[in-house]
């Protein structure tokens, strides 16, 4: 009975503080993402993002392929990958959360939960774990609506086969530009060129900061350090 009891107690104590947070917000995050992916088919070749979670390691838990990982293990090729096209990424994980339409087709993302609108705001829930914010989620059919989550089907995942023109095999990776990154691939699949501007006219408004007329490689300096100092940049681009 001691052992049982102290069991218990010790099961009690740890899952009720389980990552900082209280038993009943890990169960309507874990929930959430279980009733939103459960009647997903599971043994097939595409992948489902996210735009909250509880860790990177939501994919793995609930037994679905994902765009997250977190592991000791894990191939550096993978992080360099992702991190190229904008992901978040390091040396253990990778964390698929700002994504395209483009990296969505590329990475095979079939399958998209987000939280609702209308949801709950409660701690733990998928409103208050989100990590990402795509409008362009509606450019994809609702397939199921919950009062807490939607997920999305997108049409234009490819598949693991897929015929492109060999000038992919060509394709740059531009550090530190993941637009400039994926333009390429993209223009070398399709065959098409100038599908981005390599540069847009913009403007320069600045409050006590010294200018040297250089903008490339510009490092921001106050005029006077007694001040507050801003910068404002204005873009403009045709539809």
């Amino acid at each position: 009975m001691i052992v049982l009891v102290s069991t218990a107690a010790n099961l009690f104590i740890a899952t009720n503080n389980f990552s900082y947070l209280t038993q009943d917000e890990y169960r309507r995050t874990v929930k959430s993402l279980e009733n939103s992916t459960d009647f997903l088919p599971k043994k097939s070749f595409y992948r489902i993002g996210q735009t909250f979670s509880r860790t990177r390691g939501d994919p793995f838990a609930n037994g679905f392929a994902g765009g997250m990982h977190f592991s000791s293990t894990v191939d550096k090729a993978t992080p360099n990958l992702f991190g190229s096209f904008g992901q978040a990424a390091g040396d253990y994980y990778t964390a698929y959360s700002y994504g395209t339409i483009m990296t969505d087709s590329l990475f095979a993302m079939k399958y998209f939960v987000a939280p609702s609108p209308a949801g709950s705001n409660e701690a733990g829930s998928p409103k208050r774990m989100a990590d990402s914010y795509r409008p362009d989620l509606s450019d994809y059919k609702l397939i199921r609506k919950r009062v807490d989550t939607q997920t999305y089907e997108n049409p234009y995942a490819l598949p693991i086969a897929f015929l492109a023109d060999n000038k992919v095999f060509d394709s740059r990776i531009y550090p530190q530009n993941p637009i400039m990154t994926s333009a390429n691939l993209l223009e070398n699949i399709s065959d098409e060129s100038s599908l981005i501007e390599p540069s847009l006219p913009f403007y320069i408004n600045t409050l006590n900061i010294k200018q040297n007329g250089q903008f490339e490689g510009f490092t921001a300096e106050k005029d006077r350090w007694s001040k507050g100092c801003s910068d404002k940049y204005n873009f403009y681009a045709e539809q």
